[in-house]
């Protein structure tokens, strides 16, 4: 998700409510800042004095509401927004509330250590129905004890931990309160892959992503970053709509089997604790049928999460067949810790097996699995496991004459009685034909 630092501060007066009306309109999230006034009012401004960005001198903390209030935020910007006003917090969540259709995220920078002012900020978001759409940062990031007070406020409130490097990236991951991780840095694909493990969002912001730098951009994208705060948002957004290859799409929705189909076995297939479970019944396929793509897929980025329970087996498979064709046409990916099968998890079957897993029961890991052109890399927690070029001769055994790549489905397994597997967090990136 983009995320305007404090609001398009290139193309409207910073920490204003016509700067994120603005941002709402166009579908982009903003961060503003908080701070609070002598007598005790929380405003949106960035500074702890109102001399840069109104007309006024002074710091926040000593002038009343009434006082600010009657201050231009706008003249300094451009003389067309003269008499814009510091909104107060109030009015900025209010007018969140009043855009609930736009699926946004808004950082929230709490610039002091009150440990009042967290505790305000929840209450109106909640007084507003919006705390699902804000990221608490600023001061959040690094202090335990306000990341507390505003949990203890709401356990559904979302704050962020700080990593400033990759060193710093574990300790955050495990923070056992924070839900997001707020990075510096550009993590990579193993990274990554241990947020999602740990059930985290990462946002990145800083020097990294703040510049108008397309390449940094991409790169946190293609490794699935959650939210990117910078100062070039319409930049961004124009880089994400003009970019060769598509962008990540939900398969899933955590919820139902909405634009998946079980066939005749929809018995092997059910919705629990956001993830698909698997399992349970004799040998069956769930297959993606929905929109994107037309569900006829043939060079792609695909990630998502797997855990499975002691014995299981499963897979996850592409460009296949309806549910009659699922095992001759295609290829399978394997989802096997510790079944019996001798082809682990990491392996593409018939192609190329691994006899021990790279990974546990028990524990989510994340397949990542592309295909371009002739080439198939798999990557288990951001490790590769398969990088496999298809030769223009392909030969196969007998009855996997049809193992090979075209187009097609995207499908998971349920294996039998005794396996249950679980997907979650499905989404892919369509790509360009090279």
């Amino acid at each position: 998700m983009v995320v305007a630092h404090r609001g398009l501060l290139k193309h409207a007066p910073e920490n204003t409510l016509a700067n994120f009306r603005a941002c709402l309109e166009l579908r982009l999230g903003f961060e503003f800042d908080v701070q609070r006034t002598r007598d005790g009012l929380l405003v949106c401004i960035h500074d702890d004095t109102v001399d840069r960005t109104t007309n006024g001198v002074g710091k926040v903390s000593e002038l009343t509401l009434g006082q600010i209030r009657g201050l231009d935020a706008g003249s300094w910007f451009d003389p067309m927004c003269s008499n814009e006003k510091v909104p107060t917090v109030y009015e900025v969540l209010r007018l969140v509330a009043e855009h609930q259709h736009r699926d946004v995220l808004v950082a929230v920078d709490l610039k002091s250590g009150d440990d009042q002012q967290e505790r305000d900020v929840v209450l109106l978001a909640e007084k507003h129905k919006v705390l699902h759409r804000l990221i608490f940062i600023g001061s959040t990031i690094s202090s335990p004890q306000v990341r507390h007070n505003i949990l203890q406020m709401s356990p559904k409130a979302r704050v962020a931990v700080l990593a400033n490097n990759a060193a710093e990236f574990p300790a955050a991951v495990a923070d056992p309160h924070a839900k997001w991780v707020y990075v510096r840095f550009l993590p990579n694909d193993e990274q990554m892959a241990a947020a999602r493990r740990a059930h985290k969002q990462v946002f990145i912001a800083g020097v990294t992503v703040a510049g108008n730098v397309p390449d940094n951009w991409k790169q946190a994208i293609d490794v699935g970053i959650d939210g990117i705060l910078t100062d070039f948002p319409l930049e961004l957004r124009s880089l994400i709509n003009a970019s060769k290859d598509g962008a990540w799409q939900s398969l899933f929705d955590g919820k139902s089997l909405a634009n998946w189909d079980a066939a005749d076995l929809p018995q092997c297939f059910k919705v629990e604790d956001g993830a698909i479970v698997a399992g349970g019944g004799p040998l069956a396929r769930l297959s993606y049928v929905g929109p994107v793509a037309k569900h006829d897929f043939k060079n792609f980025e695909l990630k998502l999460d797997i855990k499975t329970k002691p014995g299981s087996n499963g897979g996850v498979f592409f460009h296949t067949g309806p549910q009659k064709e699922f095992l001759k046409k295609g290829y399978e990916v394997q989802v096997c810790n510790s079944c019996p099968d001798t082809r682990k998890s990491g392996s593409l079957i018939v192609i190329e097996e691994l006899s021990t897993s790279p990974v546990k029961d028990d524990e989510w890991f994340e397949y990542h699995i592309t295909v371009i052109g002739q080439r198939i890399v798999v990557k288990v927690n951001g490790k590769t496991t398969v990088d496999y070029t298809e030769p223009a001769d392909t030969q196969r055994p007998e009855s996997w004459e049809q193992r090979r790549l075209s187009h097609g489905l995207i499908a998971l397994q349920a294996h039998d009685a005794n396996s249950t597997v679980y997907y979650r967090n499905i989404r892919v990136k369509v790509l360009k034909d090279k």
